[in-house]
């Protein structure tokens, strides 16, 4: 074999093994392609359950929406009062959110044909190009892109799960300041009976002669109110049926209290539960009714008056001792 054969024959075995290391260089960028798309179906499968459970309590909370509206229409509160409005915005955010989710839903799908297409077409180039440096490099700046746009999305997502915190808190703070306008409206209606009441019966003594004692009624006695839930056994004790334990988060002078725990803890309307402090020395301050319960938050009543003025971040819970 002459010189000339001799680096032909060496040359090819050169070309081989570069030939080679491209093609183990592919196989290896393919399965780690693969990989990345298998971990992305799956973090989408998760935020597609989170969306279905936001959704759900976005149900729940239109629902909730529309008693209190029953409620404020029975009550002869005026329906476009500043709660109202506030719930309408928090159905208003909650239908543009489920517009976002469902553009991430086409923007998964576009994606998704995206991934598909330029498959085909890295393969395509593997076959008809000896250059596999080229194919590695294109399927690793796809996986970049892919990476980067679940990630946005992701950001998205976390985004959408603070608005609805928010908009819970608002929803409840709207409850309170509607409860605590119902029972001023409540005690006013009755006040303006009684002193209907005293009028007609001054009239009829004077008429007659003899004075009506201040304060009295006919022989019935004028009694202050207090914060005890009207149409209710006061002393009655209804804990939740599970052991319940949650914090103030809000405070309504000495009337309404808003709760941290709600129907997903077992609180219902109607449960009686214990307010106490454990700083300061252990404190016991008293017992509400649940009066409002939705999903993670609830509104109590106090019974008695309590008997410290509570804070928010007070402890409430269905026993003082727990099971």
């Amino acid at each position: 074999m002459t010189v000339f054969g001799k680096i032909l024959v060496f040359l090819n075995l050169v070309f081989s093994i570069v030939v080679g290391v491209f093609a183990l260089m592919t196989h290896v960028a393919s399965q780690d392609y693969k990989k990345a798309n298998s971990d992305f179906e799956k973090k989408y499968q998760i935020l597609q359950a989170s969306h279905e459970a936001y959704k759900k309590e976005a149900t729940d909370l239109r629902e909730e929406k529309t008693a209190l509206n029953a409620k404020l229409q029975e009550s002869g509160v005026s329906v476009k009062s500043t709660p109202d409005k506030l719930a309408q915005n928090t159905a208003d955010e909650l239908k543009a959110r489920d517009d976002q989710i469902a553009n991430l839903k086409k923007d998964k799908e576009k994606l998704t044909t995206d991934l598909a297409a330029a498959t085909k077409k890295a393969d395509a180039a593997v076959i008809t190009s000896l250059g596999g440096t080229t194919v590695v490099e294109a399927r690793e700046e796809e996986t970049r892109n892919l990476r980067k746009a679940f990630e946005d999305k992701a950001k998205e997502n976390i985004q959408l799960v603070g608005t609805l915190n928010k908009m819970r808190d608002r929803t409840v703070d709207a409850e309170l300041k509607w409860l605590s306008s119902k029972e001023r409206v409540e005690s006013l209606i009755d006040d303006v009976k009684r002193l209907n009441s005293e009028l007609v019966q001054a009239r009829a003594n004077f008429v007659s002669g003899s004075p009506t004692p201040p304060g009295v009624i006919g022989k019935q006695p004028i009694m202050a109110k207090g914060p005890v839930d009207q149409g209710q056994a006061p002393t009655k004790f209804n804990p939740p049926t599970e052991n319940v334990e949650g914090r103030i988060t809000k405070v309504d002078g000495l009337s309404l209290i808003g709760i941290s725990v709600g129907t997903d803890a077992g609180v219902t309307r109607g449960n009686t539960m214990s307010v106490f402090r454990l700083t300061e020395g252990g404190k016991y301050i008293g017992q509400v009714r649940i009066v409002s319960s939705l999903p993670g938050s609830s509104v109590g009543q106090w019974i008695d008056r309590p008997k410290t003025t509570p804070k928010v971040g007070d402890t409430v819970g269905s026993s003082i001792l727990g099971n």
